[in-house]
């Protein structure tokens, strides 16, 4: 009897197990990977690799190997080549953007933070990237107008003593334009064109030709719009216009610049919370004819304290018409003399 009862326990638990076999709500054991044959070579096999062996994704180029990619097949000159080369290796270029379409070459604009306050770099464009000169370090903002496209919108992160630090979006995608201040820009007085000169605001920047022609894209809106011109170390500026710019739209627009040339003192200097200190008075200038010394504390311009005078309007202030007089209250050795200096070009 002891053997029957025994029998059938060992059937009821192997139907059981069968059972539990069968059943699909039971999770199965992972199964073990089929094995792959390599064609060919018959007998041989191999297990996929687990994914933790798996190869890694390939490095993301950089911003001259993409640009040398869009340009293949362009054979870029020899020229183009070497200039690449002299500002990759320049230290003054602390960002660099890759630029969609990847031209050539082109002039570009940067007009960095607000634009109505001209703050503008001129940017070199070769072989689909834009080099970004004299930035502060660290991130910083701006437009960037290339010749022939609509000024876009961009970040960079601006480094110091190292390679070049990259832009946002990038690529930067480049846009037809459309909203363009165009026009002539002549000498007060007369006719004769200001060939020489650039016009500069409103996000753009643009030369002016052999005719004083000038052609540059825009962003919409109201702005200000300036002719300039570079006489030796000196800029002499025309009067400030303030325009608004409609989308889609020329504005014609015809600037003057002063018929003479725009001389100064002849000094380098720097800002104290006092004026300005005389670091140098330039052999030649009309500052050291006047007798101006190294450590001169100049604190008053014509009249016009300069403690609280920022440096663009003090040089605009000493700066003015070729031969004309400007005088300075200084202080040397702590007591205080007037000198009359005569403008002489800055070279």
């Amino acid at each position: 009897m002891k053997r029957v009862i025994a029998a059938l326990v060992l059937i009821i638990t192997i139907c059981a197990v069968v059972l539990l076999w069968l059943d699909p709500a039971v999770p199965a054991t992972e199964a073990t990977p089929e094995p792959v044959v390599e064609p060919g070579r018959p007998g041989l096999a191999k297990l996929p690799a687990p994914a933790a062996l798996q190869p890694a994704p390939p490095p993301v180029p950089s911003s001259a190997q993409r640009a040398a990619q869009a340009l293949e097949g362009q054979q870029p000159s020899e020229e183009l080549l070497a200039l690449q080369e002299q500002l990759e290796a320049n230290p003054d270029y602390h960002a660099v953007c890759t630029l969609e379409p990847p031209l050539a070459q082109a002039q570009a604009y940067l007009a960095v933070g607000d634009p109505s306050v001209f703050n503008g770099r001129r940017v070199a464009v070769v072989l689909g990237r834009a080099f970004l000169p004299i930035l502060e370090e660290g991130p910083g903002a701006g437009l960037l107008t290339v010749e022939g496209f609509a000024p876009v919108s961009i970040q960079w992160d601006a480094v110091h003593g190292g390679t070049p630090g990259a832009c946002t979006p990038d690529p930067v995608e480049l846009l037809p334009g459309g909203t363009v201040i165009l026009g002539r820009v002549s000498h007060q007085g007369g006719d004769e064109p200001a060939s020489s000169a650039w016009v500069e605001g409103c996000g753009g920047l643009a030369n002016a030709d052999e005719d004083g022609v000038y052609y540059m894209e825009v962003v919409p809106g109201p702005c200000t719009v300036l002719a300039m011109r570079q006489d030796g170390q000196l800029r002499t500026m025309g009067a400030p216009v303030d325009v608004v710019a409609t989308a889609g739209q020329d504005l014609v627009l015809d600037l003057e610049l002063p018929g003479y040339r725009r001389a100064g003192l002849g000094v380098r200097i720097r800002q104290v919370e006092e004026g300005y200190v005389i670091e140098e008075a330039i052999e030649g200038g009309g500052g050291a004819a006047a007798g101006l010394q190294a450590d001169d504390l100049v604190l008053e311009v014509n009249g016009e304290p300069t403690a609280d005078m920022d440096m663009a309007t003090f040089v605009d202030d000493v700066g003015g018409r070729e031969g004309s007089d400007v005088e300075l209250l200084l202080e040397r050795d702590g007591e205080q003399l007037q000198v009359m200096v005569t403008r002489l070009p800055v070279n």
